[in-house]
C-alpha cells in the first residue's frame, strides 16, 4: 500500500469514527429526551389522579356522608343528591378522557370507518351542549367523509364544550365550514379571550392547561385537545388552531379528506 493511499484511508477512518460518535451522541440525547418526556407525562398523570380525580371523589364522599345524617332536612338532602349526580358525572367524564388519551398515546384508536354526514355528527354534538347557545352555519352540500362517526362526534363535543367554557355569557359558539382543496373543513369559534401566543405550540399536549376558565366554570383537565387531535389524525384528518383576523376568540378547524365513493360494478 502506497503512503498516499495509507494517509487517505487513515483520514477516512477518522471521519467515520467522528460520524459514528455523533450518531452515538445523538442516540443518547434522543433517549434522554424520551426519558425526560416520559417523566413529565408520568408527573402529569400523577397530578391528574391526585387532584382531578380526588376532587370529585371528595365531594361524593362528603355528600354520601351527609345523606346518612338524620338531621339533614329535605331541602339539604336534595342538594346533596344533586352534588352526587354532578360529581359522579364529572368523575365518569374524566375517566373516559383518561381512557381515550391512553388509546391515543398507544396508537390504538382503531376507527370504524364508514361514510359520515358531517351535518348529522355536528348536530348530535351540538345537542349535548347546554352551557352556551350553538350557531351552526355549515355549507348545505357537504360531501360525505370516510371516518368513525362516534369519534368525530366526540371531537366536536369536546371543541364545543371548550368554546362554551370560554364564551362570554349569552354569546353563541359558532360552527362554520365548507369544502376546498380536497378537504371538508369545520371550524368551531368562540368570542372568549383566545389562546395566548406563547401557548399555541403546546395546547395539544396532554395535560396542558391554558388560561383558567371563567368564574363558575372551573379549569379543564388538559386532555380534550390532545384527544381531539389523536382522533382526527387517526381518521386521516388534521386539527389546527387558527387565530382570528381580529385577534379575538379562538377557532379550531377540523379538516377531513374528500374521498370519492367507489362505483360498484
Amino acid at each position: 500500500m502506497s503512503p498516499d493511499l495509507s494517509r487517505v484511508l487513515e483520514a477516512l477512518a477518522a471521519i467515520f469514527d467522528v460520524a459514528s460518535e455523533r450518531e452515538r451522541v445523538a442516540a443518547r440525547a434522543a433517549k434522554a429526551d424520551a426519558a425526560q418526556r416520559a417523566d413529565v407525562a408520568k408527573t402529569a398523570v400523577l397530578h391528574a389522579i391526585s387532584h382531578d380525580l380526588r376532587s370529585p371523589l371528595t365531594a361524593i364522599t362528603t355528600a354520601a356522608s351527609g345523606l346518612g345524617d338524620e338531621r339533614v332536612t329535605g331541602e339539604d338532602r336534595a342538594e346533596l343528591i344533586a352534588v352526587l349526580r354532578q360529581e359522579s358525572a364529572r368523575l365518569a367524564h374524566l375517566v373516559d378522557d383518561l381512557l381515550d388519551l391512553s388509546r391515543v398515546e398507544a396508537g390504538a384508536v382503531n376507527p370504524r370507518v364508514d361514510w359520515v354526514d358531517v351535518h348529522e355528527v355536528v348536530g348530535r354534538a351540538a345537542a349535548q351542549v347546554h352551557s352556551a347557545p350553538v350557531s351552526i352555519a355549515l355549507a348545505p352540500e357537504l360531501p360525505l367523509v370516510r371516518a368513525d362517526a362516534s369519534q368525530l362526534e366526540r371531537v366536536f363535543l369536546i371543541l364545543l364544550d371548550n368554546a362554551a367554557r370560554y364564551s362570554p355569557p349569552g354569546r353563541p359558539v359558532r360552527v362554520t365550514g365548507g369544502t376546498g382543496g380536497g378537504w371538508v373543513t369545520v371550524r368551531v369559534s368562540d368570542d372568549g379571550p383566545g389562546v395566548p401566543v406563547n401557548h399555541v405550540a403546546t395546547i395539544f399536549e396532554p395535560f396542558f392547561r391554558g388560561r383558567p376558565g371563567p368564574p363558575g366554570k372551573g379549569p379543564g383537565a388538559g386532555l380534550g385537545l390532545a384527544i381531539c387531535r389523536g382522533f382526527v389524525e387517526a381518521n386521516g384528518g388534521r386539527l389546527l388552531h387558527q387565530r382570528p383576523l381580529n385577534g379575538k376568540g379562538a377557532t379550531f378547524a377540523v379538516s377531513l379528506p374528500v374521498t370519492q365513493p367507489v362505483a360498484r360494478a
